[in-house]
């Protein structure tokens, strides 16, 4: 399989038929879909940065530009969810069972604030539900799916296990390079 070479950061990182469909897809440029990626594989910008070879700066102000086109909030939980909603992105393949989506109304509003890139304090403001019982919240969404490590991890894994679908989203304003 030829991978075009920020692509073959993803090798061993997310299942064959999904790297091949990261290949093929003309939506973004290789390096951004690779960020993409990595974000959602709960990878730090640092980490993501230094595995694209890129300077930190120049990895957050290529997710500034994703946000606006993908017209989301520039958190890059809200960037990962947004590329997932798009047609022309390939959704993160299920591996073994999905997790069962019992999630109470705390847990949920922790997921659709990654979804929407609200922050825990601003969350915390817009409720009044103190910041460290909305950390409790978050934890017990990362657990459910089984073991989140950030929100743009827990946002791949709700859509990896089937929690969201394309039916919901408007993905006709993202253009195609």
């Amino acid at each position: 399989m030829c991978v075009s070479r920020p692509l073959t950061v993803l090798t061993g990182l997310v299942p064959e038929g999904e790297l091949k469909a990261l290949g093929v897809t003309r939506l973004f440029t290789p390096r951004q879909r690779a960020a993409i990626t990595l974000a959602g594989l709960g990878r730090t910008q640092a980490e993501s940065a230094r595995l694209l070879r890129l300077q930190p700066t120049t990895l957050a102000s290529s997710i500034l530009s994703l946000a606006k086109e993908l017209k989301c909030a520039s958190r890059v939980s809200a960037v990962v969810h947004a590329a997932y909603g798009h047609s022309g992105f390939p959704l993160p393949q299920r591996e073994g069972p999905a997790p069962k989506r019992d999630l109470d109304e705390y847990t949920s509003m922790m997921l659709t604030a990654h979804t929407e890139g609200v922050t825990v304090p601003r969350l915390s403001e817009t409720t009044g539900i103190g910041r460290a019982q909305l950390t409790i919240f978050n934890r017990q969404l990362y657990h459910q799916l089984g073991g989140a490590r950030n929100p743009p991890h827990a946002v791949r894994l709700a859509w990896r296990a089937g929690w969201f679908t394309r039916a919901s989203h408007d993905t006709s304003r993202v253009g195609v390079r």
